[in-house]
């Protein structure tokens, strides 16, 4: 069995290695947020009951 080598690294070159790992979640949330504006957006042009029965809806598909 061979040992695993540890490597030294500093606090700067572990936080690039998180915003590698990261980045592309974040464009993910965003981009489901951007979704769910543009739906409320939407709802809104329709009227005011339809704005809350979307939003009603909503809250129940995406607690």
């Amino acid at each position: 069995m061979f040992a695993p080598k540890l490597v030294a690294r500093g606090w700067s070159e572990e936080l690039l290695a998180t915003f590698r790992l990261g980045w592309p979640l974040v464009v993910a949330q965003l981009a489901g947020m951007a979704l769910n504006a543009t739906d409320v957006i939407m709802m809104g042009w329709l009227g005011p009951n339809e704005l809350a029965a979307g939003s009603l809806a909503t809250s129940m598909l995406f607690p």
